[in-house]
């Protein structure tokens, strides 16, 4: 990707500086929620009592372009928000990498007529859980709070979407590019550029080079280069309501959780939604590509990738339940083997998907026969050596993770929508796996996971390799292997 040169001025942007809002842009102040009147007034017990225990999917879009989806759960006595925007790594200019992971921290900062922030603003009100999360296209916000503290829910998100910038401070916003960095520097055990090349290396040969998938693994060493002028045309260019989707799951009714939703969330500009790029599903493989690296460094790791099933298409719920397989199989074989560590998990997604099992081992020794033993159980399914009893039990296991709490029910509604589709519901989920046979789930383990058609890397020590390590890349047919 070139370099991008990141506009600061509102004049580039084409947007008014949002320092001094508008006429209208601002809710009165008497309509501003109460913790004391408004919040622990809303939904009597007998209006609960009176409402269908699980109502229908609605969605309304706002006159400023802003999509809402909600559902009635007359059951719980908690409500549950999220806020998809449809930015995240993958919109990061070049030279700034980690700008999307910056603005989210951001949004928690404190505001004028919000002085403690949103945290501040709904824990006093018994929020239960408040949270946010990056991803390469997306960046959501979601919370869960007893159920008459909707409207004040409500009120902090228009309030961070409309008038944050105002309010942002030099001092919150070093604070949080420090937390940031230290993050980072987490996340990748010290040396980000090794770890984070590691973790690209597989998706490399997988997706083409301008995908996503491993666009937004770019080590985020420009989060230093990053200013708050920056982070200010972010958030003007992507925190507008035209790029927003915001998921709503309560006892409250349609048009009483609709008129909140207008009040607070109502009077901010619209702005425009950017374009996204039309990704291209990744061409299938022909044979394995065998990546041995190579450090000075005591990391001993294997890493497989197939390319798999679309979501939603046939065989991604199979690979669900392949997935679960692996996980339970690993978890017996690798028991005595202290120290390792290991991730099995169907990553489907509208622009590509890829079936991925990832071991840490306690040393190189051990990666060989951790690889024979994952060949082996997922050759157990694709031989039909799966029992009806073993699938009976992943049946079990994969409908227990279809979430029915408030929470769990926005989040699966704001993702669901996050590309333009339809809202998803847990019967939508419950069917899909309802579907799965024995049989369907043979047939995608061997069509989507064959032997000798993968992507295979293989990270031990050498202690004659340099410091950043060496990958040597070899790709063999499948019947050369046989």
């Amino acid at each position: 990707m070139e370099a991008v040169e990141v506009p600061v001025d509102s004049a580039e942007t084409g947007e008014v500086e949002p320092a001094e809002p508008e006429a209208g842009d601002e809710p009165p102040a008497d309509e501003l929620p109460s913790e004391t009147a408004e919040v622990h007034a809303a939904s009597p017990d007998a209006a609960r009592t009176a409402a269908p225990p699980l109502g229908q999917v609605w969605t309304r879009t706002l006159p400023n372009g802003l999509q809402v989806v909600g559902r009635r759960d007359g059951r719980q006595r908690t409500a549950a928000v999220c806020v998809s925007y449809h930015v995240g790594s993958e919109q990061d200019p070049a030279g700034y990498t980690g700008l999307a992971h910056l603005t989210e921290h951001l949004m928690f900062a404190p505001t004028q007529r919000m002085p403690n922030g949103f945290h501040g603003l709904l824990e006093p009100a018994g929020a239960i859980y408040i949270n946010a999360f990056t991803t390469d296209d997306e960046t959501r916000y979601c919370s869960s709070f007893p159920e008459g503290a909707l409207p004040l829910a409500l009120y902090g998100e228009g309030e961070r979407m409309a008038f944050l910038l105002e309010s942002l401070s030099e001092e919150s916003f070093a604070i949080q590019s420090r937390v940031v960095r230290q993050e980072d520097l987490d996340r990748t055990g010290g040396d980000r550029g090794i770890s984070e090349r590691i973790w690209r290396l597989p998706y490399e040969e997988l997706y083409p080079d301008d995908h996503p998938f491993w666009l937004g693994r770019r080590p985020q060493d420009d989060v230093a280069a990053i200013e708050l002028d920056h982070v200010r045309w972010f958030h003007q260019t992507y925190y507008v309501p035209a790029n927003a989707v915001v998921s709503i799951v309560a006892p409250q009714g349609e048009d009483e959780v609709v008129a909140w939703v207008e009040r607070y969330l109502g009077h901010v500009r619209g702005g425009e939604r950017p374009t996204r790029p039309e990704w291209i599903q990744p061409d299938p493989l022909t044979e394995e590509t065998r990546i041995d690296f190579e450090l000075p460094s005591r990391m001993s790791r294997l890493s497989m990738l197939w390319p798999s099933a679309p979501l939603y298409a046939p065989g991604d719920a199979e690979l669900d339940f392949v997935a679960l397989y692996v996980k339970q199989e690993l978890a017996a074989e690798l028991r005595p083997q202290r120290g390792a560590r290991y991730s099995v998990r169907q990553r489907s997604d509208l622009r590509g998907s890829h079936f991925l099992v990832d071991v840490t081992a306690a040393t190189p020794e051990d990666l060989e026969p951790i690889r024979e033993t994952i060949d082996y159980i997922i050759g157990k399914v694709r031989f039909a050596f799966l029992s009806e009893a073993d699938f009976t039990g992943l049946h079990g296991a994969a409908m227990a993770f279809i979430g029915t709490s408030p929470l769990e029910r926005a989040n699966r509604l704001a993702g669901s929508m996050r590309h333009g589709g339809p809202p998803r519901t847990e019967e939508q989920e419950r069917a899909r796996y309802e579907a799965v046979t024995r049989e369907s789930l043979l047939g995608a383990a061997r069509r989507y996971l064959p032997d000798g058609v993968r992507v295979l890397l293989v990270t031990s020590y050498s202690d004659v390799a340099p410091r950043r390590g060496f990958a040597h890349i070899r790709r063999t047919p499948p019947e050369v292997r046989r």
